[in-house]
C-alpha cells in the first residue's frame, strides 16, 4: 500500500510541476523578451509579485523537491501541514480567478491561453486533488492553514 501511494504521489507531483511550471514559464518569458536586457531585473520582480506566479513557484519548489527526495528544503516540504499549505494557495488563486477576477479576459495568442489555462485552473484543480488524494489529513490542527 505504501508502494501505490509514492507512485500515486509522484504522478501528481509531475503534473503540477509541468504545469505551473509551464503557465509561469510562458508568462516570464513573454515579459522578458518585450523588454530591453536592463529591465529584466524589474520585470522579474513585477512578474513574482503576483499571487499566481507566486503560487505557482511555490508549487514548483515543492514539487521538484519531492520528487528529488534531498536538497535543504526536503524535510520542510515532507511535512504535510506545508503541503497542505501550497495546495491551499494555489486552490485560492483558482477560486480568486474565477470567482473574484471573472475568468480569462480576452486572450490574444495560444501561449497566452496556455499560459491562462495552466496557471489559473489546472495547477489550482490538481492542487486541490493533490491535498485530497496524497496529503495526510491525520495529521492537520486547524492553525495550519
Amino acid at each position: 500500500m505504501k508502494e501505490r501511494q509514492s507512485s500515486e504521489q509522484k504522478i501528481w507531483l509531475w503534473l503540477l510541476l509541468v504545469s505551473s511550471l509551464t503557465g509561469i514559464s510562458i508568462w516570464y518569458i513573454e515579459r522578458l523578451a518585450a523588454a530591453p536586457f536592463s529591465a529584466w531585473g524589474s520585470e522579474t520582480a513585477v512578474t513574482f509579485s503576483y499571487f499566481t506566479n507566486l503560487s505557482n513557484a511555490i508549487i514548483i519548489i515543492m514539487a521538484a523537491t519531492l520528487l528529488a527526495k534531498r536538497g535543504p528544503l526536503y524535510n520542510w516540504f515532507r511535512s504535510p501541514s506545508v503541503q497542505a499549505a501550497c495546495s491551499l494557495y494555489i486552490a485560492f488563486v483558482g477560486l480568486g480567478f474565477w470567482f473574484l477576477l471573472g475568468g480569462p479576459g480576452e486572450i490574444n495568442t495560444l501561449t497566452g491561453w496556455i499560459a491562462q489555462a495552466t496557471a489559473h485552473t489546472l495547477s489550482p484543480i490538481l492542487g486541490f486533488i493533490y491535498w485530497l488524494r496524497v496529503v495526510p489529513k491525520g495529521h492537520l490542527s486547524w492553525r495550519d492553514p
